[in-house]
């Protein structure tokens, strides 16, 4: 682990065994065996290199390095709601990477299925502002969440493997908040899985990224899990209302999977439904103008 280096008066340190290097304010780190094929490709500090574009519907798709270690997916910082029009992609803390990165490699050490983090970069753009992007290792052929409610919306994704992927990612999201884990983002988008996988007998694995301002707790998950989820409910049926795409026997399946005891269910659901009941006008309008002004990542 390399010390010492600091932005906007903040400690930066590496993840173990990683390279960092510094030039001003701006900072660029990659694990072990990779930073030789970045410098070929020409991603680092100076340069953004050969991108490509990840396959996915959304208006803001992720791009992606074909690097000789495997295909790297690098997502950049956004922010979201109405300050994207204000700040767009300029951060004034750049440690909330590294504050990504250490919790990825947590979760990985606990079981979580999260993609192996190949590549951090923090490119300094003006008095406390900087551009942040996060590199992992992509598995070969996996599609996001929303591609593929995209794909069974438009009948192109057989029921069997939909009730699998159901299934699938109930049974994922509920592991994730037992361990503690409070995704502040939880969206299709932020769901990977191998398409695959949903043909096989076995369940298919679902890998969930994008960590920036998620944390471990200890308690309190219970209120944690039911914000989470009516976040993920939000996003579906305001994409797809009136069950148009998750019906209540493909809900039920979901969450039979997410928890197996009927009771704490039965609970939870009540309390995810009261959350979106209780949203109020200030966010309906808001959402309203990100579509209006085109700020909104999903399509």
């Amino acid at each position: 682990m390399i010390h010492g280096a600091t932005s906007n008066g903040r400690e930066i340190n590496s993840p173990p065994d990683w390279t960092l290097v510094r030039q001003g304010e701006s900072f660029f780190g990659c694990a072990p065996d990779w930073a030789a094929g970045f410098s070929d490709m020409g991603y680092g500090l100076e340069g953004d290199g050969p991108r490509g574009q990840y396959d996915s519907p959304g208006r803001r798709p992720p791009a992606t390095l074909e690097h000789e270690c495997g295909l790297v997916l690098v997502r950049r910082y956004v922010h979201g709601g109405l300050l994207r029009a204000i700040t767009g992609e300029r951060f004034k803390d750049p440690g909330r990477l590294l504050d990504e990165v250490k919790l990825t490699l947590e979760l990985a050490r606990r079981g979580v299925a999260v993609p192996e983090l190949v590549s951090l970069r923090a490119l300094h753009q003006g008095p406390r502002s900087w551009q942040l992007e996060v590199g992992m290792r992509l598995v070969s052929g996996t599609r996001d969440l929303r591609a593929l409610l995209a794909e069974r919306f438009r009948g192109e994704l057989e029921r069997s493997a939909w009730r699998k992927l159901l299934t699938s990612a109930g049974q994922a999201l509920g592991e994730a908040h037992r361990l503690g884990l409070d995704h502040v983002d939880l969206q299709p988008a932020n769901l990977l899985v191998e398409p695959q996988d949903l043909k096989g007998p076995c369940p298919a694995r679902i890998w969930i990224i994008d960590f920036d301002r998620c944390r471990l707790l200890d308690r309190g998950m219970d209120q944690v899990a039911k914000k989470n989820l009516a976040r993920l409910m939000r996003w579906i049926l305001g994409r797809y209302p009136g069950g148009s795409l998750l019906p209540a026997s493909d809900l039920a399946r979901f969450m039979v999977a997410y928890e197996a005891d009927s009771q704490r269910r039965k609970m939870l659901m009540r309390s995810v439904v009261q959350i979106l009941e209780r949203e109020g006008p200030w966010h309906r309008t808001g959402r309203a103008i990100e579509r209006f002004l085109g700020l909104t990542r999903e399509g």
